[in-house]
């Protein structure tokens, strides 16, 4: 029998015990969930689905209001899995991701220091949640080698951070037809770019683009 029919999540958003089920999120702040996955960006005035501030990368919230932040920082630093499975789901749909497409997905790590201290890479276990939700074939193929973390840095210093700090590990036999890449929250959009270049150059045809959550910031062309 789940733990969780014992032992509810609680909600991802106010920190209160959620129903049990396996939704994450008190009835109480499912309004805020909603207007969350509404809220219109502040320079294009789209959804984040559809927002054209950084290109090419499919997200269903912004990370602007204080629910998304709350959200996000207990999927980073806590590390309940059940809070995976619901973000990996939720932010599929949102997204509108057609999951059919990909042979495999994968993921940006997590700084080894990020990962020594708390235990886990957020960013790999989503990819997991993903993978076993969706049937997609989980791929490791990236190694992060450290450095300074990317949002220390401006964007022109955060595209040369990631060209120096990810190596590939994925089977240079292995030609992946169409990847989906996996973060938690990109605010300029290189980090994704750079390690989706990375990956084209080496073992994927095609790279689609995912993060949970993007900070409404015009940028410049990649």
């Amino acid at each position: 029998m789940k733990t969780s029919l014992f032992v509810p999540a609680k909600c991802i958003i106010c920190n209160a015990y959620a129903a049990p089920s396996e939704m994450p999120v008190c009835e109480e702040c499912l309004y805020k969930l909603q207007d969350l996955l509404s809220e219109k960006c502040p320079h294009c005035g789209n959804t984040a689905r559809d927002c054209s501030c950084i290109s090419d990368i499919h997200t269903p919230f912004l990370f602007r209001q204080d629910t998304a932040k709350m959200m996000l920082y207990r999927f980073k630093y806590w590390g309940d899995k059940r809070y995976m499975r619901f973000l990996a789901e939720l932010g599929i749909k949102a997204a509108g991701i057609n999951t059919a497409k990909f042979d495999g997905v994968t993921y940006v790590p997590r700084l080894p220091r990020r990962k020594r201290r708390y235990g886990f890479d957020q960013s790999k276990q989503l990819a997991k949640a993903i993978s076993q939700i969706y049937s997609i074939p989980f791929v490791p193929t990236l190694k992060r080698k450290g450095g300074l973390e990317q949002k220390l840095l401006s964007r022109g210093a955060r595209i040369k951070n990631a060209k120096d700090k990810y190596k590939v590990i994925c089977n240079p036999e292995k030609k992946y037809k169409n990847l989906l890449l996996v973060d938690d929250v990109t605010t300029t959009g290189a980090t994704l770019k750079v390690c989706a270049m990375i990956l084209r150059e080496n073992c994927a045809s095609r790279v689609t683009l995912f993060a949970l959550a993007k900070t409404p910031t015009l940028q410049p062309p990649f």
